[in-house]
């Protein structure tokens, strides 16, 4: 394959006069072909008669230079058009050797999907983040997209804090949060109006019975509606929010999309953790180029999969998708890769040639619904 055919791939990503945007084809082809991240693996597979050693340096020198965020949300803008958006918020880390990595990321639900938009690394280990880091994050949101775009912000217990929800309220961000049932708020009993651990606010409920009616209570200094249920293994699950919902729990629970997102970065595709670089530029410039890849994969599975939708199979008499719609995207694409021929080479351009509307050219829609 012509490499200089698959430039459309960088178009919109490439800052002005951006040298390595060929380099930057071949390491996603690449990546999406062998499904590894390591630059040694990704040199190996690197095209020309340059000695290996030469490739690794250039790959390192192109992650040493590599786009920034605002250039990366652009594209992914572009990519997905999305208009108003349920957001998550979360950290995933490892250990390369004696360091830590740990990421915070924000990304956004896409047809059942979290795609990542914007991630810092932090540097307190794999310890939790700080008000003013979630502040931030949601403001560097604010600032490129505007808060009436966001529907809700979903996030885990590690998240709530006084002065995180001050500016979610100022800044009219509505959220469902989870929260620690250690923490303090308020229950009126007897008719008087007292504190406790929310534990013992809600040690009424027990698995099976309907949650816990919301209701405003003070938590963490701040007037919140508060709901909680029981699960089968005996957790309590305590949900904060600054709007009154319908089904808050059922909102909260595509916060999960985001920890599927994670193993499909890592162990269930592109084998995050075996990466050795501890570099932070390079680190999230190789972060990045996951990223395209992973969406890629998500967005053309999901037009594979309204072509020729998914097959189920019964999992404890419970009808299951075969493939998730990232791995019936990723599986075309490499198909596409490891088959070379005249035709494929044109269905691959057309993959990272989309636009909003998907405009599919027949050997592509052919293409996905043969194979």
């Amino acid at each position: 394959m012509q490499v200089n055919q698959l430039t459309d791939i960088v178009s919109n990503l490439k800052q002005a006069k951006f040298k390595y945007a060929k380099l930057l084809a071949q390491v996603i082809l690449i990546m999406l072909s062998i499904g590894n991240v390591t630059v040694y693996k990704l040199a190996t597979c690197l095209p020309g008669d340059a000695q290996l050693s030469s490739k690794e340096k250039s790959i390192r020198r192109m992650l040493s230079q590599l786009f920034n965020s605002d250039t990366y949300a652009r594209f992914i803008h572009y990519l997905f058009q999305f208009d108003k958006v349920e957001l998550v918020m979360d950290r995933t880390n490892w250990k390369i050797g004696k360091t830590y990595v740990n990421l915070f990321i924000l990304s956004f639900i896409w047809q059942g999907m979290a795609i990542p938009l914007y991630w810092v690394r932090l540097d307190n280990k794999s310890g939790n983040t700080n008000s003013q880091q979630r502040i931030d994050m949601i403001e560097w949101f604010i600032n490129k997209f505007g808060a009436e775009k966001i529907i809700n912000l979903y996030a885990d217990r590690e998240f709530p804090s006084k002065k995180f929800i001050e500016y979610l309220n100022k800044s009219s961000v509505n959220f469902i949060f989870r929260i620690k049932d250690t923490i303090l708020g308020t229950d009126k009993r007897n008719g008087k109006i007292s504190k406790c651990k929310l534990r013992l606010i809600f040690n009424i409920l027990v698995y099976g019975h309907p949650h816990a009616v919301q209701a405003i209570r003070n938590i963490l200094g701040c007037n919140v509606y508060a709901t909680a249920k029981r699960t089968i293994n005996d957790e309590l699950v305590i949900l904060i929010s600054n709007q009154i919902h319908a089904d808050p729990l059922e909102l909260y629970g595509r916060r999960w999309h985001i920890e599927i997102m994670f193993n499909k970065q890592k162990t269930k595709g592109f084998n995050l953790e075996n990466t050795h670089i501890k570099n932070e530029t390079r680190l999230l410039s190789l972060f990045t180029i996951i990223a395209i890849c992973y969406s890629y994969s998500c967005l053309i599975g999901n037009i594979r999969e309204e072509l020729k939708p998914i097959k189920y199979k019964r999992i404890k008499e419970i009808p299951t998708k075969m493939f998730g719609t990232f791995r019936y995207g990723l599986d075309l694409i490499q198909h596409i890769l490891f088959n070379r021929s005249r035709k494929l080479f044109t269905a691959i351009i057309e993959c990272f040639s989309l636009g909003v509307k998907y405009k599919l050219h027949k050997s592509l829609s052919d293409l996905m619904l043969n194979f």
